[in-house]
């Protein structure tokens, strides 16, 4: 990790608290949504700070980079992003004059709420695509930040706003309530905080910026932390009764329709509107970016902790949304439940490594036992399923495709030791052979197939070390000790 970089992000944070007080929590969730580009959404009151300190970190940047927007009633896309050259189209020239925002590489929108339906328009396109299309040419920049502020309370009440669009609302990686300080900040208020703010030194300039944001996405996300995060979002999207068990494709009601004849233990049951896959990506960057603060170079639970509640704020409705009053702490005591039900059911992942290795009857039975108890373990137990059935479809198709008996008896070997059984009756095939029962022998099949080993010794006590064999034990023995084997009769199929 570059120290220079995590040192200038460190003053950073120092020179906004000297004129923003509020909870820590807000600084660090804004700076690390700063360090890894991931788009914020700040919401709040009037004088709740939201503006301010979005104004402090911008301060804080080459205003060359920077371009901020105010929302006003009606400001449409030419306005804010493009607008064609007058005095080029008076000759006959279609010239278009594209604005900063469209330009720049920190890009800041305040009171989204009053831009006009046209400027929103634009917004989405450049949040989904990075460009903004203006009379069929296209211009934008490939690496940028948003940062934005809303008066929830104005969305949409009177005449000076409208409501924002819930698909713009997705693209924000992260959404943070900004309520008013409490009285021990405010107490530390004073008119000195704007001319502080206006003073605040330069800290980025393109350059550096773009260096910050390669340096954390190199961030790694171990194996294990990514796949309880990959967890965590598909448990909040699953449901046994719908399509693909995916509890999106049905609206909220129905959803609470259903739940409400289900297990309410289900953590899925808490949930009315679930995630798509979206916000997964949201909560990787932003945990990167929680991961930075701390001067690491890859990502623990902790920093997935932190960025939670910020990433699915705007991304999910609980069952009882209207009683809620404190959605961040509601956030958080789902992650944490989220966090408890993928380490209950930890071992069902170390299972299917093994049953990966060689099937076991018994692991298979007990990751059956998972599923029956957390209906959302079944996508668990779906990947074992569908490798055992990939594995199925190659190996079959090698076993029909040679004629030579040892090669079969090999794949049949490999099959009944890393298959379902169910799988066997596909290759067997009839057989009959003499052997030789040594010791060695005994002692291969009774490390390898108890269940055999018994026939095997029975047969050598009642006539000798040389003896004929057919079925699957014939099988068996050809394909462990061909050389000591005479194939005495061999069909392809079982008749």
């Amino acid at each position: 990790m570059d120290a220079k970089l995590l040192q200038k992000v460190k003053l950073m944070k120092k020179l906004i608290e000297k004129v923003f007080y509020h909870e820590e929590y807000i600084t660090e969730t804004i700076l690390a949504a700063f360090v890894s580009r991931s788009h914020i959404l700040l919401l709040g009151e009037r004088g709740s700070g939201k503006t301010h300190v979005m104004e402090s970190l911008l301060n804080m940047i080459d205003s060359e980079i920077v371009s901020i927007t105010q929302g006003y009633l009606g400001a449409e896309l030419e306005d804010i992003f493009a607008r064609p050259n007058i005095p080029g189209l008076l000759n006959g020239k279609e010239e278009i004059v594209w604005k900063k925002p469209t330009k720049s590489i920190i890009k800041a929108f305040d009171e989204i709420q009053r831009l006009g339906v046209g400027a929103l328009s634009a917004l989405f396109r450049l949040m989904t695509k990075g460009t903004v299309i203006y009379l069929d040419q296209e211009m934008g920049e490939k690496v940028f930040w948003i940062i934005a502020t809303a008066n929830p309370q104005e969305r949409g009440n009177d005449q000076l706003n409208v409501s924002l669009p819930e698909p713009l609302m997705d693209r924000f990686d992260v959404v943070l309530q900004v309520p008013n300080t409490k009285l021990k900040f405010q107490l530390l208020i004073d008119d000195k905080i704007e001319t502080m703010k206006e003073q605040l030194p330069k800290i980025w300039d393109r350059e550096s910026l773009l260096q910050l944001w390669r340096e954390v996405e190199k961030i790694k996300i171990p194996k294990k932390v990514k796949r309880t995060m990959v967890l965590m979002n598909r448990i909040m999207q699953f449901c046994q009764y719908c399509e693909n068990n995916d509890s999106s494709t049905i609206d909220p009601e129905r959803k609470r329709e259903l739940c409400s004849k289900c297990n309410q233990s289900y953590i899925c049951s808490q949930i009315a509107r679930s995630p798509s896959v979206r916000p997964l990506l949201s909560l990787q960057k932003l945990a990167r970016g929680f991961a930075f603060l701390e001067g690491r170079n890859e990502i623990t639970i902790d920093d997935v902790r932190k960025a939670f509640p910020y990433v699915y704020y705007h991304r999910i409705e609980f069952m009882n949304e209207m009683e809620i009053h404190n959605k961040r702490k509601e956030l958080m005591s789902l992650c944490e439940r989220l966090l408890q039900e993928i380490n209950e059911v930890r071992e069902a992942f170390d299972i299917i490594d093994k049953l990966r290795q060689k099937y076991d009857k018994n692991l298979y039975e007990k990751l059956e036992q998972y599923a029956n108890a957390k209906p959302w373990v079944s996508e668990i137990k779906e990947i074992i399923d569908d490798y055992y059935e990939e594995k199925h479809k190659d190996t079959h198709s090698k076993f029909l495709a040679t004629q030579d008996v040892i090669k079969k008896a090999k794949i049949y070997y490999v099959v009944k030791k890393k298959l379902p059984r169910k799988y066997l009756d596909a290759y067997k095939f009839n057989i009959k052979i003499k052997a030789k029962i040594t010791p060695k022998v005994l002692a291969t099949f009774g490390r390898e197939f108890p269940d055999l080993y018994s026939t095997l010794k029975a047969l050598r006590e009642q006539y000798g070390q040389e003896v004929e064999l057919s079925g699957e034990v014939a099988i068996l023995y050809v394909a462990l000790f061909h050389n000591d084997a005479k194939i005495l009769n061999f069909s392809e199929k079982n008749e």
